[in-house]
């Protein structure tokens, strides 16, 4: 059995091999390299057969070899995780190996070097700090890390987002808010967490000039007002009371960003709009009321007593329709992008793309739970999202030129 008929990855428990039709066309694609020394190479950078195959795949049909041809000609182009524990040599190693289609074996090294970003499990690793390995394995494959901070519709930023080029680092804050975000008595204390992270991370940031996004406020705007207003029992809408609110929520903002600047700087720093709302109150204040519970409950540990009791003063409260509340929003980013601008600080529009000619969110963003969830679809707002990064990511990524980024 030749080298094109055979391939052998030693993954320390099993040997690996192609079939011979998916060797003969691996051996034309990475022609003139030899098939064994480029799948050895591929494993040395982490990349496991049976654990892309059941992680990510779930077929049940598809083999370790059938997982591995499918990732080396088609899944390396998508934002797949891999378990890997690779070292910056065996990337260069990889790159180093005499395939002539320079574009394939280029886009297989940001494919293995940002695996391991997609996930949950490196969600959550990031709050421990940046890997210096890491970063300089995006440095040799040519990628662009991009740092998001925000609530839970930060999210947006990180997934289904498909450009091999641009790899989030995610600091999720789920249910933050920006009127506890200063407060060091915030059962979250993502406002802490997130000023420690950056003062022991600012030096690499700096360095590697990674741009930050934040995006923080859609939780206060559509939850924490109207839990206000009935607190106080203000149950008749006031748009003026609205502007008033978003004033102090700005001025909290702005204190934490200060904070802020102290270790990123205005040139690195982009400060997100928020979304427009997609609840519809068609349905009733009955399905806001039980959002608003969601974001309280949970994080007070309410009994069912408790929450009855609030919903029943939900159901109290005026709540404007969406066209008035996609109005408040709106209000809300002009006031945030005034004040970036008087700070000299990046703001990026990520509302009115999504806005259609009825004046409120476009139907495609929300159209798998029509006006029944508080956050935007993923798969399809990426379009929206992507040309924001690419926008946004270019001015400050020093030594990347080549990637055509602007």
């Amino acid at each position: 059995m030749t080298d094109l008929e055979s391939s052998v990855i030693d993954g320390g428990a099993a040997v690996l091999e192609l079939e011979p039709a998916h060797a003969d066309d691996m051996g034309r694609i990475i022609a003139p390299c030899a098939l064994s020394d480029f799948l050895l190479a591929v494993e040395a950078c982490g990349f496991r057969a049976e654990v892309f195959r059941q992680e990510r795949l779930r077929d049940a049909n598809l083999s370790d070899a059938g997982a591995l041809y499918q990732y080396l000609t088609r899944d390396h182009l998508e934002s797949r995780r891999i378990e890997r524990a690779a070292a910056p040599d065996s990337l260069r190693r990889l790159l180093n190996l005499p395939v002539a289609n320079r574009a394939y074996v280029t886009s297989l090294a940001r494919s293995l070097a940002s695996g391991k970003c997609v996930g949950r499990l490196f969600r959550d690793a990031i709050w421990d700090g940046l890997s210096p390995q890491t970063l300089e394995e995006a440095q040799i494959a040519g990628l662009n890390y991009f740092l998001v901070i925000g609530d839970s519709h930060s999210s947006c930023y990180v997934k289904e987002i498909k450009d091999e080029r641009l790899v989030p680092l995610h600091l999720l804050c789920p249910g933050a808010t920006i009127m506890r975000l200063g407060l060091e008595d915030a059962r979250s204390g993502f406002g802490r967490k997130i000023l420690n992270w950056l003062r022991d991370n600012s030096e690499t940031l700096r360095n590697l000039a990674v741009p930050v996004f934040l995006k923080f406020g859609q939780g206060d705007i559509e939850f924490v007002c109207p839990l206000r207003r009935m607190s106080e029992q203000r149950m008749a809408f006031s748009l003026t009371e609205f502007e008033e609110f978003a004033d102090e929520c700005l001025d909290r903002y702005f204190e934490f960003i200060d904070k802020i600047l102290f270790f990123v700087g205005p040139d690195l720093l982009r400060v997100c709009s928020i979304f427009p709302p997609t609840l519809s109150t068609a349905e009733g204040v009955e399905n806001y009321g039980s959002k608003a519970i969601d974001h309280v409950a949970t994080a007070f540990n309410w009994d069912a007593a408790s929450r009855e009791a609030f919903q029943d003063g939900m159901r109290q409260l005026e709540m404007p329709d969406l066209s008035v509340r996609t109005n408040m929003h709106a209000i809300f980013n002009a006031k945030l992008q005034l004040r970036c601008a008087r700070r000299n600080i990046r703001y990026v529009d990520d509302f009115s793309p999504l806005i259609d000619w009825t004046g409120t969110v476009a139907s495609e963003f929300i159209r798998d739970h029509n006006g029944l969830n508080d956050h935007l679809r993923y798969g399809d707002v990426d379009r929206v999202i992507r040309p924001l990064l690419k926008r946004y990511c270019g001015a400050t990524s020093r030594g990347h030129d080549s990637l055509g980024i602007v």
